[in-house]
């Protein structure tokens, strides 16, 4: 007969690889970083017989997972219109974002969010001092939506060696 402490043993392995992943898709936009965190929790919980993490648990961090998700898309243009960006100036941050992730990874995130939203204000004729200023707003929210989300995959990669040690 085969013992299955094997899969178990692989399931916790793939558990923490799947919860490294995360925190590194917290900075790498292509991976989603709370999606595998989140995941790294329910194989964590399957490999040990659904012991270690109760159903409440992983119902909270399902909602905190889909709530830093979400948080992630809505703090740079929230931040980007609350420091004066126009229409323009947001999609010139989402294009830099995407520019920027391919051309200077992991950074170019944050510089493309900054640089695009410059380049929108400045078409859309606004001055140097209010370009800036929203495109500060853009990389400050970009900065806060990455804070949240590392934020987040640490606690699941410390609620799951926590209960591996136990």
């Amino acid at each position: 007969m085969t013992d299955p402490a094997w899969l178990s043993i692989a399931l916790v392995a793939l558990s923490l690889a799947a919860a490294a992943v995360g925190l590194i898709g917290c900075i790498v936009p292509i991976l989603p970083g709370p999606i595998l965190s989140l995941l790294s929790l329910f194989l964590f919980s399957f490999a040990r017989g659904w012991e270690p993490f109760s159903g409440t648990f992983l119902a909270v961090m399902t909602a905190l997972a889909a709530a830093v998700t979400a948080a992630d898309y809505f703090l740079p243009l929230r931040s980007a219109r609350k420091y004066g960006a126009s229409r323009r100036g947001i999609l010139g941050a989402l294009l830099g974002m995407l520019i920027g992730v391919f051309f200077l990874p992991p950074f170019g995130l944050f510089l493309g969010a900054f640089l695009g939203a410059l380049a929108g204000e400045l078409l859309s004729r606004k001055g140097e001092r209010e370009a800036l200023r929203a495109a500060w707003g853009a990389f400050t929210g970009t900065v806060l939506g990455t804070v949240v989300k590392l934020a987040y995959s640490g606690a699941v990669i410390f609620f799951c060696v926590r209960a591996l040690l136990s």
